[in-house]
């Protein structure tokens, strides 16, 4: 706001007449309202009505208060680090000269703004950019300055007759709301596919917070990643800088580029997201994705006879894929109800499709890879817990056969036949290594640089990336694995 310049008895009047417009809005605003008022009072002391009536110092609603209790007539060197025109003593474009000497400028705010809490003003903050409180009746380029740089001076004493005015705020709200954004889950493809050439990958992206995000202000990044069949990495990743998701909505987000899924076999898919302001990475990523690729099968129907027939007759179709597949017979793009065989009987008009789904199962070659932990660990004497050695496995989909495990082992224990070695997955599967068999010589329980292969039948279902090495020890001594 900018009121009535000049220090006669009509300015006054007009001055007092404009604050009393703007105290009338003022006081009918509710208690406890958040307001600033500030500008060019043109003010000249602190003992004038107008300036009371103004700048209370009661903390009443309504009232404006000035931060800054200064008694007296402003234009006083005294008051020097307060005062904000004029910053030039020459004329030159217009505007006021004289020199810093008026204390025109003023902050002012209301009383629920300067109490803690919520919005609050801090205490102290406020000051005269480039005012160091020595160029009473000078320019503020006036050398030295200790308050601002010259090139910072020179700026001020060029662009107007005010200083500008810094003061700080402080926000506190505890219920403040948390962003909170993951990728829940691949929305395409599907778990089951036919093979192509140049698949889309799209993730859902949730939104797990409490209100709403606005991309455009804060952009959100994916990063995904694709292990194929022949265990090469694809990296993926997409940039949503535009639109808004609701708390609780879910948004679908393509990834860049496209992922050659021509080979039949499993592929794995991860992603996250990534977003400023996000402190809850629980939920950042989506679980991985097996995704089934079949090769694609070329099919077709054949009629038994005529399609065209008199009502109570019928037709025969046949598919030519007669094995390995489901079938699924369709009617106007319909699923017929228990059509589920390679061959169905029409007896209505109409467009007859079949649907064929692979029933074989899908297994991946994967090269050989080497996983081992060097760690020293000690094997409690008579305890069923025994001790245990983790391994992280890393690459691998689905069920891994048993024939293609083999563990190396050194361990030092002298007793003979009383140790259980065994491998086992995080989800439960076993593997029996060595149940109280001693070493060749019959010396103890020591197995140097010693490969087990897996003998026993059945799968190890490495669902997740963990194997553990568990060893039981039933008699006496300590030893290390």
């Amino acid at each position: 706001m900018h009121l009535k310049a000049s220090n006669t008895a009509p300015d006054e009047a007009q001055r007092a007449q404009e604050v009393d417009t703007l105290r009338k809005y003022t006081n009918a605003l509710p208690s406890g309202s958040n307001f600033i008022v500030c500008g060019d009072f043109n003010f000249y002391r602190s003992s004038k009505a107008l300036t009371r009536n103004t700048c209370s110092y009661s903390r009443v609603d309504g009232h404006f208060i000035d931060p800054i209790v200064m008694s007296g007539t402003w234009n006083n060197v005294s008051f020097a680090p307060y005062h904000t025109q004029s910053p030039r003593v020459r004329a030159f474009g217009g505007g006021s000269t004289g020199g810093l000497n008026d204390r025109f400028d003023l902050v002012l705010f209301s009383n629920a703004l300067m109490q803690s809490g919520g919005v609050s003003y801090v205490a102290g903050s406020t000051f005269p950019l480039g005012n160091d409180g020595n160029h009473y009746n000078d320019s503020i380029n006036q050398l030295p300055n200790t308050a601002v740089p010259v090139n910072i001076a020179n700026a001020l004493h060029y662009a107007a007759d005010h200083l500008p005015l810094i003061c700080q705020l402080e926000f506190q709200n505890s219920s403040c709301p948390i962003a909170d954004l993951g990728v829940s889950g691949l929305a395409s493809p599907s778990i089951n596919i036919c093979s192509s050439g140049a698949q889309t990958i799209q993730v859902n992206v949730k939104n797990y917070g409490t209100s709403s995000i606005n991309f455009a202000f804060n952009n959100l990044q994916v990063t995904g990643q694709v292990i194929h069949p022949s265990s090469s990495v694809q990296s993926l990743s997409a940039i949503i800088s535009s639109g808004t998701l609701n708390p609780g909505a879910t948004m679908m987000i393509p990834l860049t580029g496209t992922v050659n899924m021509s080979a039949s076999g499993n592929y794995l898919f991860t992603a996250s997201a990534n977003f400023s302001g996000d402190t809850i990475s629980s939920n950042n990523a989506m679980p991985s994705t097996t995704v089934a690729v079949y090769p694609n099968t070329s099919a077709s129907i054949t009629a038994g006879g005529p399609t065209s027939f008199c009502p109570g007759g019928n037709v025969a179709l046949s598919c030519n894929q007669t094995s390995g597949v489901t079938y699924q017979w369709k009617k106007n793009g319909t699923d017929i109800v228990n059509a589920t065989s390679v061959n169905y009987t029409a007896n209505q008009s109409g467009s007859y499709q079949v649907q064929l789904q692979s029933s074989n199962s899908i297994s991946t070659t994967y090269p050989a890879a080497t996983f081992s932990n060097a760690n020293s660990y000690t094997i409690p004497n008579n305890s069923c817990t025994g001790a245990s050695s983790t391994i992280a496995i890393a690459g691998y989909i689905g069920n891994i056969a048993s024939s293609g495990i083999s563990v190396k082992i050194n361990l030092n224990h002298t007793a003979v036949g009383d140790l259980v070695v065994f491998l086992q997955s995080n989800s439960g599967e076993v593997l029996g290594l060595s149940n109280r068999t001693g070493n060749s010589s019959n010396t103890g329980d020591n197995f140097v640089n010693t490969i087990f292969l897996m003998v026993v039948p059945g799968n190890c279902q490495q669902r997740v990336p963990l194997i553990v090495i568990h060893i039981n020890h039933g008699l006496q001594s300590l030893h290390h694995v």
